[in-house]
Protein backbone atom coordinates (compact mmCIF):
# COMPACT_ATOMS: atom_id res chain seq x y z
CA UNK A 1 0.00 0.00 0.00
CA UNK A 2 1.43 3.46 -1.37
CA UNK A 3 0.83 7.19 -0.52
CA UNK A 4 0.61 7.51 -4.38
CA UNK A 5 -2.53 5.10 -5.21
CA UNK A 6 -4.32 7.32 -4.31
CA UNK A 7 -2.84 10.81 -6.20
CA UNK A 8 -4.94 12.88 -7.87
CA UNK A 9 -7.98 11.29 -5.43
CA UNK A 10 -7.17 12.39 -1.88
CA UNK A 11 -4.76 14.59 -0.34
CA UNK A 12 -1.44 12.84 0.74
CA UNK A 13 -1.56 14.01 4.17
CA UNK A 14 -4.92 12.39 4.43
CA UNK A 15 -3.84 8.77 3.23
CA UNK A 16 -0.94 9.06 5.33
CA UNK A 17 -3.01 9.70 8.78
CA UNK A 18 -5.26 6.96 7.49
CA UNK A 19 -2.63 4.54 7.01
CA UNK A 20 -0.77 5.16 9.66
CA UNK A 21 -4.00 4.93 11.64
CA UNK A 22 -5.08 1.91 10.32
CA UNK A 23 -1.86 0.26 11.52
CA UNK A 24 -2.21 1.56 15.24
CA UNK A 25 -5.61 -0.02 15.38
CA UNK A 26 -3.70 -3.38 14.44
CA UNK A 27 -4.29 -3.58 10.63
CA UNK A 28 -2.08 -5.98 8.75
CA UNK A 29 -0.63 -5.24 5.32
CA UNK A 30 -3.07 -7.91 3.80
CA UNK A 31 -6.18 -5.49 5.24
CA UNK A 32 -5.12 -2.24 4.52
CA UNK A 33 -5.70 -2.06 0.85
CA UNK A 34 -9.57 -3.09 2.11
CA UNK A 35 -9.81 -0.75 4.68
CA UNK A 36 -7.94 2.28 2.87
CA UNK A 37 -10.77 1.61 -0.06
CA UNK A 38 -12.96 2.86 2.99
CA UNK A 39 -11.67 5.41 4.38
CA UNK A 40 -11.03 7.40 0.98
CA UNK A 41 -14.65 7.24 0.90
CA UNK A 42 -14.60 8.52 4.06
CA UNK A 43 -12.28 11.10 3.28
CA UNK A 44 -13.78 12.33 -0.04
CA UNK A 45 -17.43 13.03 2.11
CA UNK A 46 -15.38 14.93 4.94
CA UNK A 47 -16.00 18.43 5.07
CA UNK A 48 -14.05 20.11 7.32
CA UNK A 49 -15.64 23.13 9.10
CA UNK A 50 -13.91 24.88 11.70
CA UNK A 51 -17.58 26.42 13.22
CA UNK A 52 -18.72 22.84 13.92
CA UNK A 53 -15.28 21.59 14.64
CA UNK A 54 -15.23 22.50 18.80
CA UNK A 55 -11.69 23.71 18.24
CA UNK A 56 -10.80 20.89 16.67
CA UNK A 57 -7.98 20.88 14.07
CA UNK A 58 -8.95 19.46 10.70
CA UNK A 59 -6.40 16.41 11.47
CA UNK A 60 -7.69 16.06 14.68
CA UNK A 61 -11.48 16.04 14.09
CA UNK A 62 -10.50 13.48 10.67
CA UNK A 63 -7.85 11.51 12.51
CA UNK A 64 -11.27 10.73 15.07
CA UNK A 65 -13.93 10.19 11.98
CA UNK A 66 -11.05 7.53 10.55
CA UNK A 67 -10.80 5.88 14.17
CA UNK A 68 -14.35 5.53 14.46
CA UNK A 69 -14.81 3.94 10.95
CA UNK A 70 -11.68 1.69 11.56
CA UNK A 71 -13.06 0.38 14.98
CA UNK A 72 -16.39 -0.37 13.50
CA UNK A 73 -14.61 -2.56 10.24
CA UNK A 74 -12.76 -4.18 13.26
CA UNK A 75 -16.49 -4.68 15.16
CA UNK A 76 -17.87 -5.61 11.91
CA UNK A 77 -15.17 -8.06 11.14
CA UNK A 78 -15.83 -9.81 14.64
CA UNK A 79 -18.72 -10.57 14.54
CA UNK A 80 -18.78 -11.83 10.84
CA UNK A 81 -15.85 -14.16 12.49
CA UNK A 82 -18.27 -15.24 15.19
CA UNK A 83 -21.09 -16.08 12.76
CA UNK A 84 -19.12 -18.24 10.01
CA UNK A 85 -17.34 -19.81 13.37
CA UNK A 86 -20.99 -20.45 14.90
CA UNK A 87 -22.17 -22.12 11.63
CA UNK A 88 -19.19 -24.14 11.00
CA UNK A 89 -19.58 -25.78 14.63
CA UNK A 90 -21.76 -28.73 14.01
CA UNK A 91 -23.72 -28.17 17.76
CA UNK A 92 -26.14 -30.46 19.37
CA UNK A 93 -29.28 -28.14 20.36
CA UNK A 94 -30.26 -29.31 23.51
CA UNK A 95 -33.90 -29.28 23.79
CA UNK A 96 -33.63 -28.27 27.47
CA UNK A 97 -33.63 -24.77 26.51
CA UNK A 98 -34.21 -23.19 29.97
CA UNK A 99 -30.65 -23.88 32.39
CA UNK A 100 -33.47 -24.25 35.21
CA UNK A 101 -34.46 -27.48 33.97
CA UNK A 102 -30.94 -28.63 33.49
CA UNK A 103 -30.09 -27.75 37.17
CA UNK A 104 -33.44 -29.46 38.43
CA UNK A 105 -32.55 -32.71 36.25
CA UNK A 106 -29.14 -32.19 37.32
CA UNK A 107 -29.76 -32.00 41.17
CA UNK A 108 -32.67 -34.30 40.71
CA UNK A 109 -29.64 -37.22 39.49
CA UNK A 110 -27.94 -36.46 42.43
CA UNK A 111 -29.63 -37.25 44.97
CA UNK A 112 -30.12 -40.52 43.26
CA UNK A 113 -26.23 -40.64 44.22
CA UNK A 114 -25.12 -42.76 47.69
CA UNK A 115 -23.03 -40.87 49.99
CA UNK A 116 -19.61 -41.62 48.32
CA UNK A 117 -20.56 -40.56 45.07
CA UNK A 118 -22.57 -37.22 45.99
CA UNK A 119 -19.15 -36.34 48.27
CA UNK A 120 -16.64 -37.29 45.32
CA UNK A 121 -19.60 -34.96 42.84
CA UNK A 122 -19.59 -32.21 45.02
CA UNK A 123 -15.60 -32.22 45.72
CA UNK A 124 -15.25 -32.33 42.00
CA UNK A 125 -17.41 -29.47 41.79
CA UNK A 126 -15.25 -27.37 44.63
CA UNK A 127 -12.08 -28.08 42.51
CA UNK A 128 -10.53 -30.84 44.20
CA UNK A 129 -8.37 -33.50 42.34
CA UNK A 130 -8.78 -37.03 42.44
CA UNK A 131 -5.48 -37.32 44.56
CA UNK A 132 -7.07 -34.82 47.46
CA UNK A 133 -10.38 -36.91 47.14
CA UNK A 134 -8.49 -40.30 47.54
CA UNK A 135 -6.31 -38.74 50.91
CA UNK A 136 -9.65 -37.16 52.21
CA UNK A 137 -11.68 -40.30 51.81
CA UNK A 138 -8.79 -42.72 52.83
CA UNK A 139 -9.02 -44.63 49.76
CA UNK A 140 -6.94 -44.91 46.78
CA UNK A 141 -6.67 -42.49 44.14
CA UNK A 142 -8.44 -46.28 41.73
CA UNK A 143 -11.39 -46.52 43.75
CA UNK A 144 -12.25 -42.29 43.22
CA UNK A 145 -11.83 -42.78 39.57
CA UNK A 146 -14.05 -45.81 39.24
CA UNK A 147 -16.55 -43.75 41.43
CA UNK A 148 -16.30 -40.62 39.04
CA UNK A 149 -16.75 -43.87 35.98
CA UNK A 150 -19.80 -44.22 38.01
CA UNK A 151 -20.77 -40.71 38.38
CA UNK A 152 -20.09 -40.46 34.32
CA UNK A 153 -22.03 -43.33 33.19
CA UNK A 154 -25.31 -41.93 35.20
CA UNK A 155 -25.44 -38.35 34.01
CA UNK A 156 -24.55 -39.73 30.24
CA UNK A 157 -28.66 -41.81 30.55
CA UNK A 158 -29.87 -38.94 31.66
CA UNK A 159 -28.73 -37.10 28.98
CA UNK A 160 -26.72 -34.26 31.23
CA UNK A 161 -23.11 -34.33 29.81
CA UNK A 162 -22.88 -30.54 31.01
CA UNK A 163 -23.05 -31.74 34.72
CA UNK A 164 -20.13 -34.34 33.45
CA UNK A 165 -16.72 -33.37 36.36
CA UNK A 166 -13.81 -33.13 34.23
Amino acid sequence: MRVSDYDGVVEAWKVELALRRAKRKGFRRHDLEDAMQMLVLVMLDFKYDPARANGLSEKQALSGLIDRRLIDAVRNNRRHDCQVSDENIDKKVDPRSNSHEIRAELSEAITKFDSVDRTIYEGLGNGLTIQELAEQMNCGWHTIMRRVENIRDILRERGLEEGIPA
